[in-house]
């Protein structure tokens, strides 16, 4: 689309205006006898809405015959067109006016000159409709320019966007035309090569403007790559590219396989996949969809953007370091229980545990809610009380000693910070202030998680592209950054390659992490966290069912139990979150790995070994001195992690 501002050019007979307003600077003329105001809306456009007769259209100067006392010039919702001039059936040349609701148009009551007026739409969603008043003409003229088109390229063929509009008879420059042509590249230099009965090349591009690009080109395209793996287990790797069908079922377009982790290389036709592998421990001799990220050691190829779709283009070059990155899975993670927390005015975010009590963020998109954190009973679930720091858009916390430390978003300078509150029991009292290096992108950084390891504070951004983001390490209470790791490299986010890390805590040495889609919770050294090996426990999820549509926000781990907050979001029309049915779940990483086998008879003897917590072998899951009755649990091996 070429700018509104317009440059006028002189020919002998008429006017030409370069540029384009619509495509066809298409209106409509509507007499009326009578008319109060301009009605509100896309009723605007439509004068027939409000009693007016349609007395014709055109995209050019045209005379309209019929004797009214009003007449409107318009176009339909979203198009702008252009008018020069609208003559009386008495030579006398008419200006816009609207009773009650009169629009600042262009100069328009004088004889064609090339100044125009604006009809249709503003740019903003208001009506510029043009209303013509004056008693019992019998027709009126609009002079309109009418688009032209050319060879601007100099291939023969013209072009199907418009060069230009002009007014008048015979004023269309030499060599174009007044009806669009069929040559979909008319750009001078470039566009020569491309014009109907081009001959196709494969270049992704639509050389005969037939509509379709590289047909009859088709070809196999190189895919390579290496799978790294630093886990224990063995077995035959399949890599494939998997697409969806229309019920999203994934299908498995194309696979190789390598007899352990190294390189890789496949063909597979053009179009958009997940590059996924996983190491066949059960020996089911394919990618097994239903296991993945499960059981077996699986990962999907990661590009530096959102989402995990690469898409090659017919035509492309071979494709080279698809790197992926196996992660162990163990179904392992075993329900205890589950607690309803609709407490939240806002949406749910992190979780953290201190002095034997959950401390849930509350967060609303603009910051403005009545309150920032809820400290909740971990046995029951129950709000035990709720603060406001009087901050905006809290969205992780960390308990170090006796100290809250809190990550906001401070919307008046746009920063992420990180500060300190003191707590004496009832009250919190703000402290030390660290602004973070962070983006103040809004798009780019949503959200910061903060995670203590005993020394160092984590700073973890989350945003749409990882190789953008950032992880800092930072001392305190000074703010130093010690340790920058670019978000691209992170193990956690290179490595898991799930939908999105929306939390992250230490516990027991190691770091572990929370997966906004899926209840599953990932362990990793955090000593050299972008090599080390990345290890995720998993629930059997034909024994726990979870809603497919459940984010999970926060997690926090205390000795053997895990303790996640789940949220079925409610959205508008634009997927923010307005509403929320929040669920605290809690649950034990069993040494125990469960295996998919009927277990109706043998529940008396479910011998669970090792097993850390009291009353929690031998199937007493809820510790009331009896075996609990389950219909399908698997044989538990019980295996130290």
């Amino acid at each position: 689309m070429k700018s509104l501002n317009t440059l006028l050019c002189f020919i002998i007979i008429g006017l030409c205006l370069t540029g384009n307003v619509n495509s066809s600077n298409q209106y409509y003329v509507y007499g009326n006898d009578s008319f109060e105001h301009m009605p509100d809306g896309d009723n605007a456009y439509h004068p027939e809405n409000y009693g007016s007769v349609l007395l014709g259209t055109a995209n050019k100067t045209q005379t309209f015959y019929g004797t009214y006392n009003y007449y409107f010039i318009t176009t339909y919702s979203g198009d702008i067109g252009l008018i020069d001039a609208v003559q009386a059936s008495d030579s006398t040349y008419l200006s816009s006016h609207i009773t009650g609701n009169t629009p600042d148009f262009w100069e328009s009551w004088n004889a064609p000159d090339g100044v125009f007026a604006h009809v249709g739409a503003n740019g903003s969603g208001g009506a510029l409709v043009f209303d013509v008043v004056e008693e019992q003409l019998t027709s009126i003229t609009v002079y309109a320019p009418a688009p032209y088109y050319c060879d601007t390229d100099n291939d023969g063929y013209i072009g199907t966007q418009s060069d230009g509009y002009c007014i008048g008879e015979g004023c269309i420059p030499f060599g174009c035309q007044a009806m669009p042509g069929d040559d979909c590249d008319d750009t001078p230099g470039s566009g020569a090569a491309i014009h109907p009965g081009a001959s196709e090349i494969c270049d992704g591009i639509d050389n005969d403007c037939n509509g379709e690009v590289d047909e009859g080109l088709e070809q196999q395209y190189t895919i390579s790559g290496t799978v790294y793996y630093n886990g224990s287990e063995t077995g035959t790797i399949y890599i494939g590219a998997v697409q969806f069908d229309a019920d999203d079922n994934p299908v498995i377009v194309a696979q190789t396989t390598i007899p352990s982790p190294g390189p890789f290389t496949f063909d597979l036709p053009a179009g958009s996949y997940h590059i996924a592998a996983q190491m066949d421990t059960d020996n089911s001799g394919n990618i097994s969809i239903d296991t993945f990220y499960q059981k077996e050691p699986s990962g999907v190829y990661s590009p530096d953007n959102d989402g995990y779709t690469i898409t090659i283009p017919n035509c492309s070059a071979v494709l080279q370091n698809k790197d992926i990155y196996l992660a162990d899975f163990h179904q392992g993670a075993v329900l205890l229980d589950s607690f309803s927390a609709n407490f939240f005015s806002g949406h749910s975010g992190d979780m953290v545990y201190h002095d034997g009590y959950l401390w849930v963020c509350d967060t609303t998109d603009d910051g403005t809610g009545p309150i920032d954190i809820h400290k909740v009973n971990p046995v029951n679930g129950q709000l035990v009380n709720s603060y406001d720091l009087g901050i905006q858009f809290v969205r992780s916390l960390e308990w170090i000693g006796d100290d809250l430390w809190v990550s906001h978003r401070d919307f008046s300078a746009s920063i992420w910070i990180i500060r300190q509150y003191t707590f004496d029991g009832s009250r919190f009292t703000a402290g030390h202030l660290i602004k973070l290096p962070s983006s103040s992108d809004w798009d780019l950084v949503w959200s910061v998680n903060i995670a203590w390891d005993g020394n160092i504070l984590w700073a973890q951004e989350r945003g749409r592209h990882s190789d953008k983001i950032n992880i800092y390490k930072i001392s305190l209470p000074d703010g130093t950054v010690l340790e920058t790791i670019p978000g691209d490299q992170f193990g956690i986010n290179k490595k898991a390659q799930l939908s999105e890390i929306t939390d992250i805590c230490f516990a027991d040495g190691f770091l572990w992490t929370t997966d906004n889609s899926d209840p599953l919770f990932g362990r990793i050294d955090p000593a050299d966290p972008v090599h080390a090996h990345v290890n995720y426990y998993t629930f059997d999820l034909d024994l726990y069912p979870f809603p497919e549509e459940a984010n999970y926000e926060g997690m926090v781990k205390v000795n053997e139990m895990i303790y996640f907050l789940e949220a079925i979001y409610t959205e508008d029309e634009y997927g923010h979150p307005i509403s929320g049915d929040y669920t605290i779940h809690t649950a034990i990483i069993d040494q125990c790995l469960v295996h998919n086998t009927n277990f109706h008879d043998a529940v008396i003897n479910f011998g669970r070994i090792n097993c850390i917590l009291p009353n929690i072998c031998f199937g007493d899951f809820d510790g009331d001195g009896d075996v609990d009755g389950i219909d399908i649990v698997g044989m538990l091996s019980c295996q130290a992690r």
